[in-house]
């Protein structure tokens, strides 16, 4: 019985104990768990802390960003009504923030561009996140419609939700192409393509004065006199594709200069490889000035400029025959001025026996199209050099002829190298008769001396 007694008590105890192990590794647990859990809520709150501070911050840079920047900014919610705008946005319309906020954005612009400016300036921008480059015009507070190109950029929620609408009107009716800066250019692409047209391919543009588009185009001129300079040694070596590769060029120049055909390009598969990049560049020339022509068809002056610059000896006859007009590469061509250019007669400027020919190859291009004849042309200084002359009628809608567009090529050194050449064939022909003689010279020593 006392065993039995001392045995259950053991039991107890043994059972006591283990109920106090459990309740202290469960309260072990659960204070390491409720350290675990209150280390990761501190790690969360500092994380949105942080971001809290992160977006603050980014709330006044954008606030600060918009309110001073130098460029007119406006938010627009995405209904197109005005939420906010900097003070540049109301000096480019004369409104200000008051009487704008919470208006329409098209109330700013011309009535007739307000379905663009809901189908692009917003639509498009909340579907493809952005729009650049809208040409639109802004309709000020005093009346004034200023050309803007305006760009919108679609602020979205973090969870990628539109949210608003950041638009960007820059005023371009100031623009970068004024008439300053286009005569600038002209008169500098005159002076450089003068030198290039007396033959001085080491001319080039300085384009230290121009900015923009003009600049570009500077440089691509300077690409292709560079060109020029560096493939003309090549093309001096072969007259006959010399001749082929101007005519090639020639016509494409003329159709461009004569009917403003940007589209006509030089073939190359007609060029031999040492035109190719000649011909090349022509094309990249005529595509640049295809790519800025619609900016500048509307200076007249540029395009005058440019004809009068050309470094193609160029001019215009009337029906009757009369110069009405020429450039400068004609005058240099000549050494005369352009009054003296154009009070000139054929007799003046051409040798008097070549006078009957170049009038009646005027009258063939009138009835043919084209008309080509070889001349000897007379300079102020009393120098002579023979040129060829390329005629081509210029017609109206109706096909009327109204006036002839003449060019001329100096060919002296064509026509000096063809001398050479043949005064080398007929030393060669002499060389020839001379070893046949001696030949039969030495058949008849032969003969002579009975050697068989």
């Amino acid at each position: 019985m006392t065993k039995n007694t001392s045995y259950e008590g053991i039991e107890r105890e043994l059972a006591e104990l283990h109920n106090t192990i459990r309740r202290e590794c469960k309260e072990a647990l659960l204070k390491k768990s409720l350290e675990s859990a209150i280390e990761h809520i501190k790690k969360q709150t500092n994380e949105l802390q942080k971001q809290k501070k992160e977006t603050e911050e980014r709330r006044d840079y954008f606030k600060t960003f918009f309110s001073d920047s130098p460029s007119p900014l406006a938010l627009i919610d995405l209904d197109g009504k005005i939420m906010d705008l900097n003070p540049a946005f109301e000096g480019l319309t004369g409104w200000k923030k008051d009487e704008l906020k919470g208006i329409s954005i098209e109330a700013v612009h011309l009535k007739d561009e307000e379905q663009e400016i809901r189908e692009k300036l917003l639509h498009e921008t909340i579907t493809k996140g952005s729009t650049k480059g809208l040409e639109i015009y802004i309709r000020k507070k005093d009346g004034i419609e200023v050309l803007v190109f305006a760009n919108a950029t679609l602020l979205t929620e973090d969870g990628g939700k539109p949210k608003a609408i950041l638009y960007s009107p820059i005023d371009v009716t100031g623009g970068y192409k004024t008439k300053t800066n286009i005569s600038e250019a002209v008169f500098l692409w005159g002076k450089a393509l003068a030198r290039v047209g007396e033959g001085d391919l080491t001319a080039r543009i300085d384009t230290k004065p121009l900015s923009g588009d003009l600049e570009l185009v500077s440089e691509a001129i300077n690409s292709i006199i560079e060109s020029l300079e560096h493939n003309v040694r090549k093309i001096r070596d072969s007259e006959s594709d010399l001749d082929n590769a101007v005519k090639i060029f020639s016509v494409v120049l003329n159709r461009v200069a004569q009917e403003g055909e940007l589209s006509a390009r030089v073939d190359i598969e007609k060029l031999s490889s040492r035109h190719l990049l000649v011909g090349k560049d022509i094309n990249k020339m005529i595509e640049s000035m295809e790519k800025h022509e619609e900016e500048l068809r509307n200076s007249k002056e540029y395009t005058v400029n440019l004809v009068r610059n050309i470094p193609v000896p160029m001019s215009v006859m009337n029906p009757a025959g009369k110069r009405i007009g020429t450039n400068l590469a004609t005058e240099h061509f000549f050494k005369l001025k352009r009054e003296q250019v154009l009070g000139a007669k054929i007799e003046e400027l051409y040798a008097k026996e070549d006078a009957e020919k170049i009038r009646s190859t005027f009258e063939t291009s009138k009835k043919v199209g084209l008309g080509a004849c070889e001349a000897t042309c007379l300079r102020s200084d009393g120098t002579t050099f023979p040129a060829l002359l390329n005629f081509a009628p210029i017609k109206d809608k109706e096909g009327n002829v109204i006036n002839v567009l003449v060019t001329a090529t100096n060919v002296a050194e064509l026509r000096k190298r063809e001398a050479e050449l043949r005064q080398a064939v007929d030393s060669l022909a002499l060389v020839g008769s001379e070893l046949e003689q001696i030949g039969r010279n030495i058949d008849s020593l032969i003969k002579s001396l009975k050697i068989t």
